[in-house]
């Protein structure tokens, strides 16, 4: 069976997830004094949905993965998502299969950033209510 080259979203499954722990390495690796303050927290007082995620991933370098989560569920959720991906794109790769032949459709993409956003909103509702 010959294989087909890997498809754009295989090449990103293959890169975001090293990229982003190299990145999140990297940034947790930058003392607290450094991080910026959040401008939205400063002129609204209510966090923003990303809030907390400079220490998140802080915390995850230093290895306390469960603060990371409590600090940023989100985050943990991504990063979930981005190493399945890596490793489903890993396993199709090493076993030799052709690349699944995938295009998300135009509804495959809506559904994603609708569900994109909700998850936001729901990071953010979660923020508010937990009093940062």
């Amino acid at each position: 069976m010959s294989m087909r080259a890997p498809g754009p979203v295989w090449i990103a499954a293959l890169v975001a997830a090293p990229l982003a722990t190299a990145a999140a390495w990297v940034a947790g690796a930058v003392p607290p004094i450094w991080w910026p303050s959040c401008r939205f927290k400063a002129l609204t007082g209510l966090p923003c949905p990303t809030c907390g995620a400079a220490r998140a991933v802080a915390a995850w370098r230093a290895g306390d993965w469960l603060e990371a989560c409590r600090l940023q569920p989100l985050f943990a959720l991504v990063w979930v998502v981005l190493w399945a991906a890596f490793a489903l794109a890993v396993a199709s790769l090493v076993s030799g299969r052709a690349w699944p032949a995938w295009r998300p459709s135009a509804r495959f993409v809506r559904t994603a950033l609708l569900l994109t956003g909700l998850a936001m909103l729901l990071q953010w509702a979660f923020l508010v209510l937990d009093g940062r």
